[in-house]
């Protein structure tokens, strides 16, 4: 039987069922020897608006809610529509959501800017480093063209002690006498638990905009802002002889063995304090190598064991700084070199 999707509905999959039992007894009545399997697989139901994109994702475990997998993306052109997952193992535990994929293009601010953020408005620029860099590392090429269709608010500041025990109540950084040092020593996972907890409080109170959630940025969105316009190295120029990252960043070269509080260096050309050094920064994605093609709105590796960090830190050496520098890291780490800046931007 030839189909052109995956789409099937119950009423055909009851015919399907009821055509290979009548094929089986005519076949017995013939003489013939003939057997039936029959697989039952879930039936998924997804309603939502017509031509919207979700993308259908599932775990084995909610044990830990960062381990969701794409099954599949699908536009929807009738509401509600029926999906099978025909890839579900007899036995297999699965638990199912879906996520509204459909972002923008909202390229006008929307009203209200929140306190100590940043609007970036859409664009598209060159991600990675070129092979002309004599500090690149082979996790940063090949480059590729990235556009992001949408904007977004990005934190002027790394995340501080003060706005971290402000939301969650606590406070892991090795070093807790100044409450505008930046929270340090904290995991992947603490740092997007201190997003779900800020977007339930701004949202309680009717101060986020519609479709639009705290959270970490994407590996995209990071390096778009720390580019601020510019394909150089820093959004100050190049810098190969690291001459002026002392006036932007706290590296190995000057930065006493600790954090520093907020705000005392310059600022990128967006307007972002720390981009560059002082502590490093979560990113959203999973760790994973870069491919050739053009992108629109990524989201990364869609599995993995690392997590992004990007933008050096006093524990680092001033090429960890530029804006193409990634790494991966285990998201359970913690490392007083490490902290986390938030973005106001379309809920993944």
């Amino acid at each position: 039987m030839k189909h052109t999707n995956q789409l099937w509905t119950p009423q055909a999959f009851r015919k399907i069922i009821t055509l290979l039992l009548v094929t089986a007894g005519w076949q017995a009545a013939q003489g013939q020897t003939s057997t039936l399997g029959i697989r039952m697989v879930p039936e998924l139901t997804i309603a939502g608006s017509i031509g919207s994109t979700n993308r259908i994702q599932y775990v084995d475990t909610l044990k830990n809610s960062s381990d969701w997998k794409d099954l599949t993306t699908i536009v929807l052109k009738v509401s509600p529509t029926v999906l099978f997952d025909s890839n579900v193992l007899a036995g297999e535990a699965r638990y199912y959501r879906v996520v509204n994929a459909s972002v923008g293009p909202i390229t006008n601010q929307p009203a209200g800017t929140p306190a100590d953020f940043v609007w970036v408005a859409p664009g598209a620029f060159l991600m990675g480093s070129p092979d002309t860099d004599s500090d690149r590392t082979d996790f940063e090429t090949p480059q590729s063209k990235v556009t992001l269709n949408y904007g977004f608010w990005i934190g002027k500041h790394e995340v501080t002690q003060a706005r971290y025990q402000d939301v969650t109540g606590g406070n892991p950084s090795s070093v807790t006498d100044d409450p505008e040092l930046p929270v340090d020593s904290v995991t992947w996972k603490e740092a997007s638990d201190y997003c779900a907890l800020l977007t339930t409080r701004e949202r309680q109170s009717g101060k986020l905009p519609a479709g639009f959630a705290y959270r970490l940025p994407t590996e995209a969105e990071w390096e778009f802002a720390a580019r601020a316009g510019k394909a150089t190295r820093f959004s100050f120029g190049d810098d190969l002889s690291y001459s002026m990252i002392d006036s932007y960043a706290w590296t190995t070269d000057n930065g006493d063995d600790a954090s520093h509080p907020v705000g005392e260096k310059t600022a990128n050309a967006f307007g972002l304090y720390d981009i560059y050094g002082n502590v490093f920064e979560w990113c959203q994605d999973w760790f994973g190598p870069y491919t050739p093609e053009d992108k629109l709105n990524p989201k990364g590796s869609v599995s993995g064991t690392d997590r992004v960090y990007r933008g050096g830190s006093w524990a680092s050496a001033p090429a960890d700084s530029r804006a193409a520098a990634r790494g991966g890291l285990a998201p359970e780490s913690r490392l007083s070199s490490f902290g986390f800046r938030v973005v106001l931007a379309p809920a993944l």
